[in-house]
């Protein structure tokens, strides 16, 4: 199954591999923990700027002089190349530290100015994960906003590409009106009933409802696609196992287990 970069980033775990390719950084167990912070702060009308400068007064001496650094190269760039590695840096950089939300608003600095698809997309799935992520209402309205129009916009640069549609039902899958976004799923998945990536959010959404049939018929459509879907076996453990059928959890989880 061909997968694209902005899908393997918010459909399949946002994984940190691709923060490291993309953005240049890494995330540690330490800087996880800074996300917790994060819930915390509490930026009055969301002003992003006054964010970040809330954000900047727990962060260590460390880690404001390699932000100040980072903000001193794109102040001084004179070309786009040039401000959009220093962008990359910063985006990087807050990222690394847990905070998707200012991550994110780097990304679309990067996509106003290279105004690509992919960039876009980067955009707009770096805002769905402050959505996961944040428990202030005011905040997550902002990263959803925020996430929904940068995918509108990968949308309308590339159409055919279903990989935005369905990040975009994800965002308001995490919002406060859900169906919405489940609706538009299950209408991306009747006008592509081959789309095995639908299916498998289908079957997610179901996990976190319990409702472990729809579940396994979603994710059985899938391995009559893709019989080996390692992503797919490894949630069928907890489907399997919820309907006591153990047998069939140890061949599913010796599937998740195959590097």
């Amino acid at each position: 199954m061909n997968t694209s970069t902005a899908q393997k980033l918010a459909i399949f775990g946002f994984t940190a591999l691709f923060f490291v390719l993309y953005f240049g950084c890494n995330i540690t167990s330490k800087e996880n923990r800074r996300l917790e912070k994060s819930r915390e702060i509490k930026a009055p009308g969301l002003n992003i700027n006054q964010e970040i400068d809330n954000i900047k007064h727990i962060l260590s001496k460390d880690d404001q002089a390699d932000l100040e650094l980072n903000l001193i190269d794109l102040e001084e760039s004179s070309t786009d190349e040039q401000k959009v590695a220093a962008l990359k840096k910063l985006a990087g950089k807050w990222y690394s530290l847990g905070y998707p939300l200012v991550s994110g608003h780097y990304a679309e600095q990067i996509a106003e100015i290279d105004n690509t698809e992919d960039a876009w997309a980067i955009a707009g799935t770096t805002n769905y994960l402050a959505i996961k992520s944040l428990t202030d209402e005011k905040q997550r309205e902002y990263a959803q906003e925020k996430a929904i129009s940068a995918l509108d916009k990968a949308i309308s640069l590339n159409p055919e590409n279903l990989d935005h549609k369905i990040n975009k039902a994800l965002c308001f899958v995490e919002s406060a009106a859900p169906m919405q976004g489940i609706m538009m799923l299950r209408e991306l998945s009747e006008e592509h009933p081959e789309n095995t990536a639908v299916q498998i959010q289908l079957g997610r959404l179901s996990i976190r409802t319990n409702q472990w049939e729809n579940a396994l018929n979603r994710f059985e459509k899938v391995l009559k696609i893709d019989p080996n879907n390692k992503e797919v076996h490894c949630y069928l453990i907890d489907v399997y196992k919820a309907q006591n059928d153990n047998e069939m959890a140890e061949k599913s989880a010796a599937i998740c287990q195959t590097r």
